[in-house]
């Protein structure tokens, strides 16, 4: 998905992926009536950020037209002029919905059990723990999102093969 906005949030240009995911047509995304961000993800001083040359990287809730919410993981990243000037906001994103959702259902599961939960994405980096991980380990989840769980889940007494199997 690939979208280029003013300093203002304002939309300029928007790749037909972009359209579809949300159901409008590009013209209509362009009009002010097209308000696809949730609002209580809006940070006040996002754009103005975005302008003071401030790359932005997250994961976005949608509003698209038929009401049903999507995800984007999105980068947000300010296009200067050869003089250093940002003029414009590049949108690179990725629909992330599917997973979003599947994440949402093994919380459900995994926050109604004491035992230990960790997902991980397919590059072993930690996307959710829940409650028990927390309770066994100490670490919050702020703690441990993002990052890789060898520093925190093995030791120096634990069974090299062990290690070996986990990489």
């Amino acid at each position: 998905i690939v979208a280029y906005f003013d300093l203002e949030g304002a939309l300029l240009v928007a790749n037909q992926n972009f359209a579809d995911l949300l159901g409008y047509t590009i013209e209509a995304l362009k009009s002010n009536d097209a308000v696809f961000f949730a609002s209580e993800q809006k940070d006040p001083h996002f754009w103005e950020n975005l302008s003071e040359g401030h790359e932005v990287t997250d994961d976005f809730r949608l509003l698209p037209l038929a009401g049903n919410e999507v995800w984007l993981h999105a980068s947000f990243t300010p296009l200067k002029t050869t003089n250093g000037h940002v003029e414009r906001i590049l949108m690179l994103g990725t629909d992330t919905t599917e997973k979003k959702l599947v994440l949402e259902k093994l919380s459900l599961v995994a926050n109604n059990t004491d035992n230990s939960v960790m997902i991980t994405n397919k590059y072993g980096r930690i996307e959710y723990v829940n409650d028990g991980f927390a309770n066994l380990t100490g670490y919050s989840a702020q703690e441990v999102i993002d990052r890789n769980p060898d520093s925190m889940l093995h030791g120096p007494k634990t069974d090299a093969h062990t290690v070996k199997r986990i990489h």
